[in-house]
């Protein structure tokens, strides 16, 4: 209870402390005359105001949501204090702007001018009717509006060169590079093969799976990365050439060394000339290899009209040869040939030709017959012979015969009888390696007449 004053003022002290609340107070007087009065009147206790908050509105909050990371730098802020307070936005301890939080406390602030890329810290500080003030703690965020551009490259690329995108593998292992924890899209041909992240280090790592492997040829790969504030960025194609296959190489004689019957893969030359077929055009590697030993003999060519060939350097020893080819090409495709089986013949005997001795009448052994189509008998001729031919020279004119080997024997015999005169015969033997060796030449005398004096 107080008094007035004389001029009507009076003065109360609540001497309790009264919580924050909407009080009624109600204040009754009484005139001298004992007449009362008496009015209500409202009394609101506001002490505090809670402690806003502040955050990346979602609209803002591009890419990952909740990272704190927006490629958006006019970003939009929300957050809550109390109802109709007053906030102040602070940047990096700059006052960037103010807002009135809403009837729900909720308030909005965008900004409009761009914040620079990299680290920020946000606060906010609010002010409400009653005077009371508060501040959020520092809100981090980050402003990206630039993305590293993805790299593609061949985990491993086959062959000799490393750097030529050729490859013999249909499902090859790619990697690359891009912002980190960025969601990378590997295209290849346009088609969309695979989705991947990179790491904290910013690589990425995909093996193209069994059902996705490339045919043999040109390919085009592609990635497009979306970082973690949304920022999206694309690579330049990277070209790879897919050669899983490699033909197999044949081997023979060239034509040059092979002597003799052809295609009998037996010479007399003793540093003969490999022919090499099926050879592709990209092969980078055309090796000869001894089969018996195993070991590389030497490195074929490439002839001036495209085609492989190796001539051996050393004479080569009489008999079988046993060599292969190994060849690579320029993706690492490696195969061999069949093994060729060759055999070096350089001699031949010297044939003899005698006539048959139930053809050499009167003395034996000097070569003169009244038998007018006398019988020879030929020795001495090696059984790879290939031809045998009987030269008679007789009067200055020359015959050939060629012979044939009847029953494991070779004979000749005129097919006509011949005059009487003197024969001259010589034996040519050529073997199948086509070595060429004479008989000493053999004369003979046909004598069918006697002569009867007086």
């Amino acid at each position: 209870m107080t008094t007035a004053d004389a001029d009507g003022n009076w003065n109360f002290d609540i001497s309790r402390n009264l919580s924050d609340n909407v009080y009624k107070i109600t204040v009754e007087s009484i005139d001298p005359l004992g007449r009362t009065s008496s009015v209500d009147y409202q009394l609101t206790i506001d002490s505090f105001t809670p402690i806003p908050t502040v955050m990346l509105h979602d609209s803002a909050d591009s890419g990952v949501k909740g990272d704190m990371i927006t490629k958006i730098n006019t970003p939009l802020f929300t957050g809550m204090a109390e109802a109709n307070a007053k906030v102040s936005i602070y940047v990096d301890g700059v006052l960037s702007g103010e807002a009135i939080a809403g009837d729900d406390g909720v308030w909005n602030f965008q900004f409009t001018t761009a914040l620079s890329d990299g680290s920020h810290d946000v606060t906010v500080k609010v002010e409400d009717i009653a005077g009371n003030t508060a501040s959020s703690s520092a809100y981090n965020f980050q402003i990206v509006t630039q993305t590293q551009k993805p790299t593609i490259e061949l985990v491993n690329d086959t062959g000799v060169d490393n750097t030529d995108h050729i490859i013999n593998e249909k499902n090859p292992a790619l990697t690359g590079t891009a912002a980190p924890y960025s969601t990378v899209k590997l295209y290849i041909d346009g088609a969309l093969i695979a989705e991947v992240r990179t790491n904290k280090d910013g690589r990425w790592e995909y093996t193209l799976k069994a059902d996705q492997g490339l045919v043999d040829g040109d390919h085009r790969i592609t990635a497009s990365v979306e970082d973690i504030a949304g920022n999206i960025a694309h690579s330049d194609p990277f070209l790879i050439s897919v050669d899983t296959a490699i033909s197999i190489p044949i081997v023979s004689l060239s034509p040059d060394s092979d002597s003799g019957i052809s295609d009998d893969n037996l010479t007399n030359i003793v540093k003969p000339t490999l022919h090499l077929k099926d050879i592709d055009p990209d092969i980078i590697s055309v090796q000869v290899w001894d089969a018996a030993s195993d070991t590389q003999i030497g490195v074929a060519t490439q002839q001036p009209d495209g085609s492989w060939a190796y001539t051996f350097t050393s004479d080569l020893t009489e008999g079988l040869h046993q060599v292969y080819v190994k060849v690579e090409d320029i993706a690492g495709n490696k195969a061999n040939s069949a093994v060729f089986d060759f055999t070096i013949d350089t001699t031949v005997s010297t044939p003899v030709i005698s006539l048959l001795s139930k053809d050499d009448t009167g003395v034996t052994g000097d070569n003169l017959t009244n038998i007018n189509k006398p019988g020879f008998a030929i020795s001495g001729v090696d059984a790879d012979a290939h031809r045998v031919v009987v030269q008679v020279m007789h009067n200055g004119v020359s015959e050939e015969i060629e012979l044939s080997h009847l029953n494991g024997s070779w004979l000749f015999t005129p097919g006509n009888t011949w005059a009487d005169g003197s024969y001259t015969l010589t034996v040519k033997v050529e073997d199948k390696a086509g070595n060429t060796n004479y008989s000493t030449p053999l004369t003979v005398v046909i004598d069918t007449q006697i002569a009867i004096d007086g």
